[in-house]
């Protein structure tokens, strides 16, 4: 559709809210509270609204209990690695070990392309 130009058009009701697990991380997106993330305390869905908790900002640890579907999307990012201890330790485990191989093929090439018997130099 970005390369084309078209145009799709839906109608409202055919659209759903994407809500994320209970203790989620969600952002406000309408209302007094807009711009805010806040974790998912629950959900009722008889009156489609959710209960959240602030997470930063001068509303620090308010509770809302009833925010509307509507007015919350599911925050998008990474956030295994931003929220969890066990995220912390898989960034730092993952960039040892790419470390690790990006300096053991750097050594490799070097050997390689060592400019001896008329091979190729490596910069």
């Amino acid at each position: 559709m970005f390369e084309t130009k078209h145009v799709l058009r839906v109608d409202q009701e055919e659209l759903e809210t994407v809500i994320p697990q209970i203790g989620g991380i969600v952002r406000i997106v309408n209302g007094a509270y807009c711009g805010s993330n806040a974790r998912l305390l629950a959900v009722d869905t008889d009156k489609f609204c959710a209960k959240v908790q602030i997470e930063k900002g001068i509303y620090d640890g308010r509770v809302i209990k009833a925010v509307e579907y509507e007015d919350i999307c599911k925050r998008l990012g990474f956030n295994i690695a931003t929220q969890t201890v066990e995220g912390y330790v898989f960034v730092v485990v993952a960039t040892s070990i790419m470390t690790n191989w990006a300096l053991t093929k750097h050594r490799r090439l070097r050997m390689l392309f060592d400019g001896k018997e008329g091979r190729s130099k490596y910069p």
